[in-house]
């Protein structure tokens, strides 16, 4: 993506919103939290111990959970086919309140930014196959859908493939698009941001995850850390976080946020894995126990990153 400067910058755009809350079925057996292993069979990381492995077993599993041996933070199921909006239902029984108390999530307000969309098509690769402006969209829907299970409140600044447009009528289509996305992610109560995006190199080797975060405020940096860390231990990234006070999202950005970019589209093989439904429910899976993790220490200073 290219910055409101010119310049190739890794990434920013999107269009309508949603509100929809998750369902709350399920037992709550397992809600013995051990988030700092939860990657830890698939990832770099070590194997979870039987003892562990035995703590975190829900008897259901999230809906599109990419992880059948590592279940997701609240341990709690969904009526809802992966991919699919979760089912509303009764919200009213006392598990279900427990789940609101005990869930670092629950009622939480977040903004989603799938970069680019309509004529802006972003970063391509595979000879066109893979197209930034999908795959970031495809990802940030599966990711609302993990949220919505945990009780938050999710807007998308798109939800189709188009520019947005602030209808101030100043500027060019690219500067309207990014005025009308920070209109949404800047609006009053929001918690949350994260603006996704997938990158280009001219280099084909290059490739791996990466979050980039504004200093002006340690829980950017807080957010950041924590999103790469999950990030790295579901898909081995081996990149870090960077500061992005250079880019026009970031800088303007008001809530805690940050700005990821999941892949490089210029690296062949990563290019296949992001088309992947599968791998695309990873890295969403990913983003959410970021976000779980950065909302469970938020009451504790984040002026030290993990």
């Amino acid at each position: 993506m290219n910055d409101l400067s010119g310049r190739k910058t890794p990434g920013r755009r999107g269009s309508s919103r949603s509100r929809r809350r998750g369902a709350w079925p399920g037992p709550l057996a397992a809600f013995g939290l051990a988030l700092a292993g939860l990657f830890g069979a698939l990832g770099p990381g070590p194997a979870a111990s039987p003892a562990q492995a035995a703590l975190l077993a829900p008897a259901v599993s999230m809906a599109g959970w990419p992880f059948p041996d590592r279940p997701d933070p609240a341990g709690i199921a969904s009526p809802s086919a992966p991919g699919e909006s979760p089912v509303a239902g009764p919200r009213t029984t006392p598990e279900e309140a427990s789940v609101r108390t005990l869930s670092p999530l629950a009622g939480r307000i977040i903004v989603l930014d799938p970069g680019h969309g309509g004529i802006d098509g972003g970063a391509v690769g595979l000879d066109g196959r893979a197209v930034e402006k999908t795959i970031v969209l495809e990802i940030a829907e599966a990711l609302r859908d993990y949220l919505h299970q945990a009780g938050a409140l999710v807007w998308l600044t798109r939800e189709e493939d188009r520019m947005l447009d602030d209808e101030s009528g100043r500027g060019t289509r690219k500067e309207r698009d990014l005025r009308a996305r920070m209109v949404m992610i800047n609006a009053p109560g929001v918690e949350a941001a994260l603006s996704l995006h997938l990158n280009s190199f001219p280099s084909s080797r290059t490739f791996g995850a990466e979050t980039f975060y504004a200093g002006v405020r340690p829980e950017n940096r807080c957010l950041a850390a924590l999103l790469q860390e999950s990030l790295r231990e579901a898909t081995g990234s081996p990149r870090g976080i960077k500061r992005g006070d250079d880019l026009y999202v970031l800088r303007t950005m008001e809530p805690p946020g940050a700005l990821v970019e999941l892949g490089y589209l210029s690296h062949p093989e990563e290019a296949r894995r992001l088309v992947d439904p599968a791998y695309q429910r990873r890295l969403a899976a990913a983003l959410y126990v970021g976000l779980w993790r950065y909302f469970a220490r938020a009451d504790r200073a984040c002026s030290e990153t993990p």
